[in-house]
């Protein structure tokens, strides 16, 4: 609901007056008229604003005012913190900001437009989602995040049009269990001169209270700052793993050590969503990571997830499939041995009814004789014996037919549907390996009322870019066959029987996306996972190796970027080149950049000691011979790699 500014206000302050109301009415409404009115409202109102500074005697205070093709000054949101988007390069209207140290805060955010839209014009909600977009970024991440102002008070944000503000206030709840993923906001509208001068001098008030209360202390010695502070995350998701850091990127998916227990807990608060779903129906007791996948990223979430869902339900139905086909085969091995039984008493009766027909003849021909005392004692007990014997096997006989016949029904009650497979939930397990050969952490995921995805995994180690600053985990690499091995399964043929058996490319293969605990390797961070290579690879020189002549010519291209990656990050592992050549190296072969070739004798040393399917590929012009590729290829390329 849009509410009304009613504050007092100074008649004196003139901003929207009526000399600047009939200088923009008369510039008309096409497209470069509102362009220039646009920019006129943003002079109108910096030379406000800088009045009000000197009247605050708070001149020092830097304001920077986006004027288009005529700025001299900018502020991106990315110069404040840096985030995989693309409004991470967006320019803030009109930013106070606080004083320039390594790293600089947001006091405050103004977005300027032209004329307004109707209230509820689809224009006018896209203008205030754009604010709202920037004010839960760098505004939320300064305030909130940093410290200087504590997240029990509200973030505010004004939308200026040249005949109405709009006051955009942001609040976390005070209530996790009430919202534990999500804000709450107020917005408030006027469009009186007067109450919309009064407005903008207000904030102008409050963003130099906001840069007095920044810690310059602190700002100097920031290094990162708690996710759960600054983003809609209001639950205790536990210990985090990957704080935000300003100064490296970030796909605004925070990650975070959990419990079952904890999950549980989550899984109780109101608005819990019911598209969720765990392999195995529950939630295992053992070392959890959660990562949140924030709603401010560009696009809808659900394609930073879309493929650890499609893997996780695929592999639950494969599971139910598996142990549906398990019941099936021990209901006809119990068959088979009841059938086996039925033989072997059936033969008994046979040889005892055989035997008994013999004794009686014999016994007969006795007393024709007048032979009876002379029978043989033997022949006697066994005659004596029959009726008892023969009662027992044919009671035996009959509970066999019965178990046999129960057998039977059991089966005929288990031959369902896959949908009603006759599973139930405390069948289904957890599997140790993924049933499509990809390996890989996801066990889950949560879907909250409010469009949060929080995806669950298993623990599965600390992240090769540690590991590789270690040398004697590089020592321990070059020595070892079989931590080499293990990463060829792991971490190579999972890739690979990602895009073979899931049509799914992992398109991000780096050292930070693959976890090593103990001598077990795991590819990790599916983000980027997508039937295609991304587009600003597609024609990157180790794809364009692949002729589009090939039957499987997508396959192979998403499986030759695949490998390349890997290659990658082998020679970072064991030659440990400085970080800049490594990037220059990556760019050159594996993005669709027109760049010069970096000399890196170390690289092309690094690619011959690996032997001619590797040199082929990435020394000099190449001499691939695809009229034979196949699949086969990329394993023995793989194993090259990896001296294997």
């Amino acid at each position: 609901m849009v509410g009304t500014i009613e504050e007092g206000f100074d008649p004196s302050n003139r901003l929207f007056g009526a000399d600047f109301l009939s200088a923009i009415s008369s510039k008309g409404v096409d497209s470069k008229s509102k362009k220039s009115l646009e920019v006129d409202l943003k002079r109108n109102l910096m030379i406000y604003i800088q009045s009000c500074l000197s009247r605050l005697k708070m001149d020092e205070l830097p304001v920077i005012c986006n004027l288009g093709a005529k700025t001299t000054t900018e502020i991106k949101i990315f110069d404040v913190m840096n985030f995989a988007s693309a409004m991470a390069s967006s320019n803030l209207d009109i930013a106070f900001l606080s004083p320039k140290r390594k790293f600089q805060l947001v006091c405050g955010i103004i977005e300027a437009k032209n004329l307004e839209p109707e209230i509820e014009s689809p224009e006018n909600k896209q203008n205030i989602q754009q604010l709202g977009a920037y004010m839960m970024t760098c505004l939320a991440y300064s305030h909130w995040g940093v410290g200087s102002k504590p997240g029990t008070e509200p973030i505010i944000g004004l939308l200026v049009y040249a005949t109405a503000v709009y006051r955009l206030s942001i609040m976390k709840p005070t209530d996790s269990q009430t919202k534990p993923f999500g804000l709450t906001f107020r917005i408030e509208y006027t469009n009186e001169p007067e109450k919309m001068a009064w407005a903008v001098e207000t904030y102008v008030r409050d963003c130099a209270s906001n840069y007095l209360r920044v810690d310059l202390n602190k700002l100097d010695g920031i290094q990162c700052v708690d996710p759960t502070l600054w983003t809609s995350i209001n639950f205790d998701l536990e210990n985090g793993l990957s704080r935000y850091v300003s100064s490296s990127p970030t796909n605004m998916g925070f990650l975070f050590r959990s419990s079952a227990a904890n999950l549980h807990r989550l899984m109780g608060t109101p608005g819990f969503g019911m598209e969720s779903f765990f392999i195995g129906k529950t939630i295992p007791e053992e070392d959890l990571i959660v990562k949140y996948i924030s709603a401010i990223l560009t696009g809808t979430p659900d394609g930073y997830y879309s493929t650890v869902k499609d893997i996780i339900l695929r592999e639950a139905d494969e599971e139910k499939r598996r142990l549906l086909q398990e019941k099936e085969e021990e209901n006809k091995r119990q068959l088979q041995e009841k059938d086996e039984e039925n033989k072997r008493l059936r033969r008994l009766l046979e040889e005892i009814e055989d035997r008994s027909a013999k004794g009686l003849r014999i016994k007969k021909d006795a007393l024709l004789s007048g032979q009876s005392k002379q029978v043989d004692p033997v022949l006697e007990s066994k005659i004596d014996t029959f009726p008892e014997d023969e009662t027992a096997i044919r009671e035996s006989n009959l509970d066999v037919k019965s178990s046999v016949q129960g057998a039977s029904a059991s089966t005929a009650d288990t031959s369902t549907s896959p949908g009603n497979a006759g599973v139930t939930p405390t069948e289904m397990r957890m599997f140790p390996t993924n049933l499509f050969g990809v390996k890989h952490p996801y066990i889950g995921f949560l879907m909250i009322a409010s469009f949060h995805p929080l995806l669950i995994m298993r623990d599965v180690g600390t992240s090769l870019a540690v590991h590789v600053r270690d040398g004697e985990f590089r020592a321990k690499w070059k020595l070892s066959p079989g931590l080499r091995r293990n990463f060829a399964f792991d971490v190579g043929h999972s890739a690979l029987n990602l895009i073979n058996n899931l049509q799914r490319c992992h398109n991000d293969i780096r050292l930070p996306n693959i976890a090593l605990k103990g001598d077990s390797f795991c590819l990790v961070d599916f983000d980027l996972c997508s039937e295609k290579i991304p587009e600003a690879s597609t024609t990157c020189r180790v794809v364009t190796l692949i002729p589009d002549t090939l039957k499987d010519v997508d396959k192979f291209k998403k499986m030759m970027f695949t490998v390349s990656q890997i290659a990658f990050v082998v020679f970072i592992i064991e030659y440990f080149p400085a970080p800049g050549d490594s990037a220059k190296l990556t760019r050159y072969w594996l993005t669709n950049e027109n760049l010069e070739k970096p000399y890196s004798e170390g690289f092309e040393s690094w690619a011959k000691s690996k032997g001619q399917l590797v040199a082929d590929l990435f020394c000099g012009p190449s001499t691939l011979d695809t009229t034979r590729m196949d699949q086969d290829y990329f394993i023995r390329l793989l194993h090259a790699i990896l001296n294997l």
